[in-house]
């Protein structure tokens, strides 16, 4: 039985006068859709092309839910219910389009009769980067940290070592240390700034020291 909720949609589309042809019409709560989708996904998992991994997501304490960036005011409120949300570290299901990287470039040199500038942001979105990495020791810790570099033959003149809030390591780095206060402080108000945010021309990037060296 198809759910009131959906019979009242197409009834509000056919009253727009919405030209669509309903002998195509799809519908997501359809077991021959849903049971489609699981089909692909154990097909791309068989493959090695979606795999699980801790991910950093927006968290509203209060609803207890994972949300969309888009599901986050400007202020960093919860759209909903007004909470300021959070970031929060859970398991999730990952799909591997890095394998296709360079397929994808490929193929925006074949033929795609697209003006300059969107072809450099397609390049750009897509990402893939050819570089070294390096492995760092630290410094009076069991501990190494590795970075990448597209530009290797500028590595000697680094002065300092950036890593990710988010960084599983950053707790290992300061533990028990001057600077576990600090950058606890740092972390809880890096976890209030919106993706939104992230991407203004205005941002202002910060950081704060951990207090640990490596030998380089």
């Amino acid at each position: 039985m198809v759910p009131h909720n959906y019979n009242n949609f197409r009834a509000q589309m056919k009253n727009l006068s919405f030209n669509f042809d309903w002998d195509h019409e799809l519908a997501t709560m359809d077991p021959t859709y849903y049971g489609f989708t699981q089909w692909l996904f154990l097909e791309l998992y068989e493959a090695g092309l979606v795999y699980r991994e801790q991910v950093e997501i927006n968290w509203c304490p209060k609803c207890l839910t994972g949300l969309a960036n888009e599901e986050v005011m400007a202020d960093g409120t919860h759209e909903r219910c007004g909470t300021v949300v959070g970031k929060k570290s859970l398991p999730q299901w990952v799909m591997k389009i890095t394998s296709y990287a360079q397929r994808l470039l490929d193929g925006l040199d074949e033929g795609l009769d697209w003006p300059r500038g969107i072809l450099e942001m397609q390049r750009n979105w897509i990402g893939k980067k050819e570089g070294i990495t390096t492995t760092h020791v630290i410094e009076g810790m069991d501990e190494k940290l590795e970075t990448f570099s597209a530009y290797p033959a500028w590595l000697f003149a680094d002065s300092f070592i950036s890593i990710a809030p988010d960084h599983p390591l950053v707790a290992k780095l300061v533990a028990g240390t001057q600077q576990e206060k600090e950058v606890g402080k740092f972390l809880e108000e890096v976890g209030k700034i919106t993706a939104k945010d992230r991407l203004e021309d205005k941002f202002e990037k910060k950081g704060v020291f951990t207090g640990r060296y490596t030998n380089d």
